[in-house]
């Protein structure tokens, strides 16, 4: 199957904003199997959701994050609150989804054959937000989070974004602009990883790219053969191994006429 998609690809870097939800592995691990099925239809209802309310611009959606920090602030909700959120999430338990979460980043972040790199921060509002000691305890222990009390004003933007620029190794230096005087916590997941093609492309050709708005411009795409064919639901792409076999990328095209 020949395959053509934009030259930023050839850097092989998926961050926050683009890892989604797999670096699949391509193993198991002893977890619910309708865990991992959950999160990947939330996932799309996700980007679906992203699409909709943003006609004329790309998508790009980091479910590993989201499913991150939500699962950190589940760890401190409970009652009616605590239903809607695990409700949202595709009605995953949140001890289910810590343990699974918890499994998955311990596994990618020991692996020799590519980078993996997650980090969680807890900031709040110093004097007008408190954080209960046993979920402070749980955070930094099962989510490896800082906790950091600060007074929310422009300097405090500043070290979120630094924060984020850390963690990315550089490659998203800022996410917020930013805060509102309301504005009580903010739940950080940054997310990084690096791995060599197991197979890298060669070739490099100008082509036509259509972006969301219809318009055509020629850019550098990098073409390929690839063994892996995938289709579902109208939906047809490929699947590209990274160096080792235990993750890949997983591209897919949905049907003429559709975005999401």
């Amino acid at each position: 199957m020949r395959n053509q998609y934009l030259s930023r690809i050839k850097h092989k870097y998926l961050l926050s904003a683009a890892l989604l939800l797999a670096l699949f592995l391509l193993g198991t691990f002893p977890v619910s199997a309708s865990v991992p099925e959950k999160m990947a239809d939330t996932s799309i209802r996700l980007l679906r959701e992203v699409t909709r309310s943003s006609t004329t611009k790309n998508a790009l959606i980091s479910p590993d994050s989201v499913f991150t920090a939500v699962a950190m602030v589940e760890n401190g909700a409970a009652g009616k609150t605590l239903r809607e959120m695990q409700s949202s999430m595709g009605g995953i338990r949140v001890k289910a989804m810590t343990d699974y979460l918890s499994k998955l980043h311990s596994r990618l972040k020991g692996s020799k054959q590519f980078t993996y790199q997650t980090a969680n921060s807890i900031w709040y509002k110093k004097g007008l937000a408190v954080l209960k000691k046993t979920f402070i305890q749980k955070i930094r222990s099962v989510f490896g989070a800082e906790i950091i009390a600060a007074p929310f004003n422009s300097g405090t933007v500043s070290k979120i974004n630094a924060w984020v620029n850390k963690h990315t190794n550089g490659k998203i230096p800022s996410i917020i602009d930013r805060l509102d005087p309301s504005d009580r916590v903010v739940v950080l997941n940054a997310v990084y990883f690096n791995g060599d093609w197991a197979v890298p492309y060669e070739d490099t050709r100008k082509r036509t790219f259509t972006g969301v708005d219809g318009k055509a411009k020629k850019v550098n795409m990098l073409e390929g053969t690839e063994s892996t064919y995938v289709e579902v639901n109208g939906a047809a792409g490929f699947l590209k191994p990274y160096s080792g076999g235990k993750t890949a990328f997983l591209a897919l095209l949905p049907p003429k006429g559709t975005s999401a």
